[in-house]
């Protein structure tokens, strides 16, 4: 549903982390998402192998993607 506006948010940055994507959606794209919902969507990306988790910058509190593709 939201995967698209993800795949544009991370091309037009190299990585963005979770709750800066999140801000990103609910300002550009006036979408109200919980923490929940959108790492359900980032890891239904993950399995599928569009992003990853960029383990240099992630911390337990806030982890970083980046666009795989």
């Amino acid at each position: 549903m939201y995967e698209e506006q993800i795949i544009k948010l991370l091309s037009e940055e190299r990585w963005l982390c979770s709750w800066l994507l999140r801000y990103r959606l609910e300002k550009r794209y006036d979408i109200k998402i919980t923490n929940k919902v959108l790492r359900r969507h980032l890891s239904t990306l993950e399995n599928k192998g569009i992003v990853k988790r960029d383990p240099l910058y992630s911390r337990s509190n806030s982890i970083f993607w980046e666009l795989v593709k």
